[in-house]
């Protein structure tokens, strides 16, 4: 069925699917059913909690999903954005809200920290029986992920489609004026990398450690994730009890060197935009982030001329790369009369076509075994990714898969401690300290 028409069909087999549903039985904030509810007059009104607006990457994709998605469920639904600045502000939010028994109809975020306090205050739906009564739905999703993002409870708050296969991303034309022919492999040899760069008036590395740090972190954890068999461990737990290892130890003190180094000067306090436009003009040499980067990077009202051309991505050194069950969407308990509504648009971002917008329009890997990437037109740069990903000696999931909410709120606060005032040893023990 084409994505045109799924969704009416979708939609209207949800009177069919409440009854089944119901049939468990459920508290208002014990989220797994809805109830039979008259003949709407007026459409459902739900609101997205998201800060995919403005600038962001996502925008377009989510302007255009939205819009579809009205269209086909005119006279029964209707979405409306509700914005936020970025990623940061969005999860300070929906963690404000939460903690006053309140939540969006449907929220996205990428920190499974809040994913969990939604679920755990009986704010967020569990959306598990709707899937289970939707062969077809549940065939097109990763159960293994699904169960991490929700940490094994045996209840669906949160829904994942897609796997987020991150590396880092090198300007060829930099690397060549240094001399240098391909990206590191090992850690020492990326070091000597930098030095080859900062040798000839090259900033390194485009790093921020500002809103939620992202860059700066992506190293940190790939530091940590391809430190032998403990470090992976450490890179692929969702809250673990202690940071002061070893491990964590030696990957804060290069993230120092990274950060004072051979990052620009003002990466210490510098945001996300900040550290994207250092290598988008061509003053640094290498950033970590998603294959989202490549939108900005083959335009060239935001990137340096030639900048497409000169692109390259790679593994971590150390042989290690991202590979983690991607952001995920939750709807509230609080209302049910939205739960069809909600259930039903949560269903036309992630099913089979759902993830091949994602795929088309994104470069966001399909969480589908059904969906065979190689039939579609995509990036080059997401194709190299993934088959270097196949090849990868070490995978581990992305920071906010791992830091504890108490860490991820203060994580800008460390980095700058890190960078000027603690040592790794002291970097280490406050982490540990904020667990909460």
């Amino acid at each position: 069925m084409s994505k045109r028409f799924r969704n009416m069909a979708s939609v209207a087999s949800l009177v069919m699917l409440t009854a089944t549903v119901s049939a468990c039985g459920t508290d208002k904030a014990g989220g797994g059913a809805s109830t039979n509810s008259p003949a709407q007059t007026e459409p459902v009104e739900i609101k997205f909690l998201t800060s995919w607006v403005g600038n962001h990457p996502f925008a377009g994709y989510l302007k255009e999903e939205i819009e579809t998605f009205n269209k086909q469920n005119e006279n029964r639904i209707v979405v409306k954005v509700e914005d936020v600045p970025d990623d940061s502000a969005m999860n300070e939010k929906l963690k404000v809200m939460i903690s006053g028994r309140d939540f969006p109809d449907i929220a996205v975020t990428d920190s499974g920290s809040i994913a969990d306090l939604a679920a755990k205050s009986g704010v967020a739906l569990d959306l598990k029986p709707y899937i289970e009564a939707d062969p077809d739905w549940k065939s097109n999703l990763d159960e293994r992920g699904m169960e991490a993002w929700n940490h094994n409870t045996g209840k669906w708050h949160a829904v994942t489609s897609h796997k987020d296969v991150v590396g880092y991303f090198y300007n060829k034309q930099l690397f060549n004026d240094a001399g240098i022919q391909a990206p590191a492999t090992t850690w020492e040899e990326f070091f000597k990398q930098c030095e080859m760069l900062k040798a000839k008036g090259i900033a390194p590395i485009a790093a921020n450690t500002a809103q939620n740090g992202w860059t700066a972190n992506l190293w940190f954890i790939s530091l940590i994730g391809t430190n032998g068999e403990a470090g992976n461990k450490l890179a692929n737990t969702n809250h673990p009890e202690t940071y002061e290892t070893p491990e964590v130890i030696a990957a804060a003190d290069n993230l120092k060197k990274i950060l004072t180094q051979y990052s620009t000067k003002d990466a210490v306090g510098l945001d996300y935009a900040g550290a994207m436009n250092y290598f988008l003009q061509g003053k640094a040499a290498m950033i970590a982030n998603g294959i989202w980067l490549t939108a900005d990077a083959y335009d060239e009202q935001k990137s340096i001329k030639g900048l497409k051309d000169n692109l390259g991505v790679a593994k971590f050194p150390g042989d290690g790369i991202f590979s983690t069950p991607g952001f995920t969407f939750m709807a509230s308990s609080l209302d049910k009369k939205k739960y069809d509504a909600e259930v039903a648009f949560i269903k036309f971002l992630t099913d089979k076509q759902g993830q091949i917008d994602k795929l088309t329009k994104l470069n966001l890997v399909p969480a589908s075994k059904n969906i065979d990437v190689a039939q579609y037109q995509i990036d080059p740069m997401l194709k190299d990714l993934i088959n270097q990903a196949k090849g990868a000696k070490y995978t581990y999931v992305t920071p906010w898969a791992i830091y504890q909410e108490s860490v991820t709120s203060n994580i800008t606060q460390n980095l700058a401690s890190l960078a000027f005032k603690q040592t790794p040893e002291q970097f280490a023990k406050t982490l540990t300290s904020q667990i909460k």
